[in-house]
């Protein structure tokens, strides 16, 4: 049997009624520009017409300013004045227009598609790249693709939207999150003062603290009790192994020192713990991804979030992640890596992105922003720059403080949570707990700021 010919999907009707509407009214080209573009059109003739409608600055579209753009020989060549009629012919009407200009681009992205993997097929038959590296280039070409036209927004559609908000929240007790910004951290107090209530989906996070003061234990903390609210979470882990980050969480959840389990220095009682901890995990929705260069792991990431939908990405952490490219600095390094992963936030409007960074070496003293390495990038791009302080007065009161040192439409905070130390839990105070505490904690700042300026 002889195998059927496959011809590119396309639809002329939705393409001629697009073309037509916008010479009944011109207004309408304005919408058709938020959608589609000339090369959305599968046929040439369509596109060089659109594409001339497109160009005209008089903003009146009919045969005599498309003869004028276009040029006599090729304008006749198209079809001439009647195929003009014959597309005016088709007007669809204002309510309808929209719908029409996206069938025009679904069915362009189905070619591109088509293009797409008929060149990583290609490249599988000729064998020259590995197959990685041709996941990576398929990957990236269809990510690229995903980006998706915004529209101009217009006001009165964001005072909608705005109150659909403010209805959402209505009688919302504070630190209960609004799940359709934001993916709460678990820890009450923290929510109460992050705006919406979690962390923002769509932008950075950032956490920073000293080697060895918890950072990294803080992160997979948040990712764990986002994952107990029915959050996906997906994790690129460069400091531990995905096994020793669940070994981290069994931890937390059994008592067992970390240390221990780590070194697998067990005894039977142990055992009696490790169970209902591991239990407790089982179902939460936390994903690991092969640590590579940034801009593979971001590709991977975010192909890995067209097909689950995470509900957050966790970098662990900035300072070890490698660039992929030559840089001559730390400073330049440093850029690259947290650039590429704010991309990932902003192409991820549906997913918080929390950065693990390294803060200098404070001795003690309480952090600042301008502690960050190379500060700059990183406090421009985050949203909101959570930082560890553990004051001295806090060392034999099981807690620490977590001070919000930026929140973009919010204010600065310090909260003050629970720590324990052998399994490097950050946690929420028992009710009343943290007011207990609050004298301590402003003792400890002018303490800090009379030795420390």
């Amino acid at each position: 049997m002889k195998p059927q010919k496959l011809v590119m999907p396309s639809d002329t009707d939705a393409e001629m009624v697009v073309l037509g509407s916008i010479l009944v009214d011109s207004n309408l080209l304005h919408t058709a520009k938020t959608i589609v573009e000339a090369a959305d059109f599968y046929y040439p003739q369509h596109q060089r017409l659109y594409r001339a409608m497109c160009e005209i600055d008089s903003g009146v579209i009919d045969s005599i300013t498309l003869r004028e753009e276009i040029g006599d020989a090729e304008f006749d060549k198209i079809g001439g004045e009647d195929k003009l009629v014959e597309l005016s012919s088709l007007w669809c009407g204002t309510e309808s227009f929209g719908a029409h200009c996206k069938v025009v681009l679904e069915y362009s992205i189905r070619r591109q598609l088509i293009r797409i993997f008929s060149v990583g097929q290609s490249e599988c038959f000729e064998g020259v790249k590995s197959s990685p590296e041709i996941i990576q280039d398929v990957a990236a070409s269809v990510i690229a693709l995903n980006k998706t036209r915004e529209p101009v927004k217009k006001l009165r559609d964001l005072l909608s939207q705005a109150v659909d908000l403010f209805e959402q929240g209505y009688e919302r007790p504070a630190g209960q999150t609004n799940f359709s910004t934001s993916v709460p951290t678990g820890i009450e107090s923290l929510d109460c003062e992050l705006t919406g209530g979690g962390i923002a989906r769509g932008l950075m996070c950032t956490i920073a603290a000293e080697s060895s003061k918890g950072k990294s234990a803080l992160g997979v903390t948040l990712a764990k009790m986002a994952a107990r609210h029915k959050q996906k979470i997906l994790v690129a882990t460069y400091e531990d192994s995905p096994l020793s980050v669940a070994i981290r969480l069994i931890s937390q959840e059994s008592g067992i020192e970390n240390r221990v389990l780590q070194g697998c220095h067990l005894r039977r009682e142990h055992f009696d713990k490790i169970s209902p901890a591991i239990g407790s995990l089982w179902d939460c929705h936390i994903d690991f991804i092969v640590p590579k260069k940034i801009d593979q792991t971001c590709a991977e990431m975010m192909a890995e979030n067209m097909r689950t939908g995470y509900d957050m990405f966790l970098f662990d952490y900035l300072q070890n992640i490698p660039p992929g490219v030559r840089t001559n600095s730390n400073q330049e390094r440093v850029d690259y890596v947290f650039s590429a992963a704010l991309e990932l936030a902003r192409q991820s409007p549906n997913t918080a992105t929390v950065m693990i960074s390294q803060l200098a070496r404070i001795k003690g003293r309480r952090p600042q922003i301008t502690d960050l390495y190379h500060s700059g990038q990183i406090e421009q791009g985050s949203r909101t720059i959570m930082m560890i302080w553990h004051p001295d007065v806090f060392k034999e009161e099981n807690a620490a403080v977590i001070d919000i040192a930026k929140q973009h439409n919010g204010p600065q905070r310090s909260v003050i949570v629970g720590f324990r130390k052998p399994n490097v839990l950050f946690h929420a105070l028992p009710e009343g707990r943290a007011s207990q505490l609050e004298p301590k904690l402003f003792e400890a700042i002018k303490e800090d700021r009379r030795k420390h300026g």
